[in-house]
Formats: structure tokens, sequence, C-alpha cells
């Protein structure tokens, strides 16, 4: 290989280098997006599940009559997707609802951040939206 062909070669690299470290992250969508966020909840959940007011949240669902699954909506964008939330032993169990009224709503904005920045809201779980958890204890 010839001197003027490495640095050809070279220079091809780096652009290919350059477009990959600023092409955006990518995001899920939809159903994976949300699945994604109720996957960093987990996460967080079992870091911290412990840990004040994780625990006390979790004792009062066990113990409360009927407790467990909360109707949830994900929307923005013109979209809305609705879920059942049920809890599980110290983890959240995410499934799609048809037709179903939401009693909370999760911000697809919202959303779309924490995803991008999973490690954040795993280490502070107080940033995560833990507002429906009081519908289901």
């Amino acid at each position: 290989m010839k001197i003027k062909d490495l640095f050809a070669f070279q220079g091809i690299l780096k652009a290919r280098i350059r477009i990959y470290m600023e092409a955006p992250s990518i995001v899920p969508d939809g159903d994976a997006l949300f699945a994604r966020y109720m996957e960093i909840c987990n996460q967080a959940l079992a870091a911290h599940g412990e840990e004040f007011p994780y625990k006390q949240i979790w004792e009062a669902a066990r113990n409360t009559a009927g407790a467990g699954e909360v109707r949830v909506a994900l929307s923005g964008g013109g979209m809305q997707k609705t879920y059942a939330l049920r809890l599980r032993d110290k983890y959240v169990e995410a499934m799609r609802a048809h037709g179903q009224n939401p009693t909370f709503r999760f911000n697809l904005h919202y959303v779309r951040k924490v995803v991008e920045h999973p490690q954040e809201y795993i280490d502070s779980p107080a940033m995560l939206n833990w507002g429906w958890l009081k519908q289901a204890a």
C-alpha cells in the first residue's frame, strides 16, 4: 500500500468516525420506548428498592386490597398509547391495554429524555415520575 493510499484511507476513516459521533442516539418509539422506560424504572427500583420511600411504597401496595394495576397513557406528538402497569415483587410489569381509560399520563418528551439518559435516572430515582404508584398503593 502506498503512502498516499494510507492518507486517503485515514481521511475516509476519520469522516466515518465523525459521522458516527455526530449521529443522534437511536431512541425507540411507541411501545419499545415505553418498555425501555419501564426497564429503567425497574433498574432504579432494584438498585434503591430497600431505601425510603420505595420500600414503604411497595409495602403499602402489597398490603392494599385490590392494588397492583394502574392504567397509564403515553402521549405526545399526536400519539397516545395506553398501558396497564402491574406491581410484582419489587418490579413493574407493563402490558399494552387497548381502549382503557388511563388514570395517569406520561409525556412522550419526558419518557424520551429518560431513555436517552438512563444512568442519571437509575442513579437518582427521585428524578423519575412515580406519581402513578400512588394510585396503585
